[in-house]
């Protein structure tokens, strides 16, 4: 079971785009400050952020052992005033001279030069979300009982020309349960080539396999930004990296990449799915009689 946290900067960006006004980026909230990548990054004119990259970290659990002496794990909480995973992982550590191809960089952002061992390598930390098929949908639930069906819902002229409904002044005034929301579902693909780069990450950062551990998982939203990179030897590259990145949701989760290769896929849901009525939904009335 997954446990998804709302962080207030993502709260905060939600609102500013709703206004239509430029969305602030505090200081202490930004990913490329924790890696110093474009840590001094501002949006620039005519910049919008949007959720479009993930991180992954194994700090989401911390293991017990029980009065019987078995071992179980539980999950660490969280407050939405945190920016940041409890322990970060790349997605990919390449030596400094077998980096990633131009096609493969594409996919990842927040590129950190790290050593481990006394050797050099090049560490990707976000990677790109394919949002092409993320369409949001307006559903109508049907509430019978234990059960609920959901269907998208269709609008009519009825919907410009509301009346008000009847709501009488005595009696017991109940809702049919019915209920309106936005549903919008993202797919957070793990495939088994991430299986390897991860495990072969964890080897040589950790010196051990079994340190590949999805436990939490970071929504992040950011620009692109064509940024100038260090590449072998002195040489220098453009690359599209991610600026003003920040965590709009964290995800507990536990996906034991160590012990697998086929990968996984997840599907959150970002719709505004607090239920709504509609108008044909909203009062039914019994009167009472004494």
């Amino acid at each position: 079971m997954k446990t998804i946290t709302r962080t207030i900067m993502g709260s905060a960006l939600q609102s500013a785009l709703l206004l239509g006004i430029r969305p602030q980026i505090l200081p202490f909230t930004t990913l490329n400050e924790k890696f110093g990548v474009l840590a001094d990054a501002k949006l620039n004119e005519g910049e919008v952020p949007h959720l479009g990259y993930f991180a992954i970290g194994n700090g989401g659990h911390r293991n017990r052992v029980g009065a019987d002496g078995t071992p179980y794990s539980t999950p660490h909480h969280r407050v939405s005033s945190h920016a940041a995973l409890y322990r970060h992982l790349p997605f990919v550590l390449r030596p400094v001279d077998n980096d990633l191809s131009v096609s493969e960089r594409a996919q990842y952002g927040m590129r950190v030069l790290e050593t481990h061992n006394n050797l050099r390598y090049w560490a990707y930390y976000l990677k790109r979300i394919n949002l092409a098929d993320v369409l949001p949908v307006i559903e109508h639930t049907v509430v019978n009982g234990d059960n609920e069906i959901s269907s998208p819902y269709e609008f009519t002229m009825a919907n410009l020309n509301p009346t008000p409904p009847e709501v009488p002044n005595e009696g017991v005034i109940t809702t049919s349960g019915n209920y309106l929301s936005v549903s919008s579902i993202l797919k957070l693909l793990f495939t088994a080539k991430d299986v390897l780069e991860l495990i072969e990450a964890c080897r040589i950062k950790y010196d051990n396999e079994a340190y590949a551990v999805i436990s939490e998982i970071g929504l992040v939203s950011g620009v692109d930004r064509l940024a100038t990179v260090q590449g072998s030897g002195n040489q220098s590259f453009n690359m599209m990296e991610v600026a003003c990145a920040q965590i709009c949701s964290f995800i507990t989760t536990d996906h034991r990449v160590a012990f697998t290769n086929s990968g996984f896929e997840q599907n959150i849901e970002l719709g505004a799915t607090e239920p709504l009525l509609s108008a044909t939904d909203v009062v039914t009335a019994g009167v009472l009689r004494n």
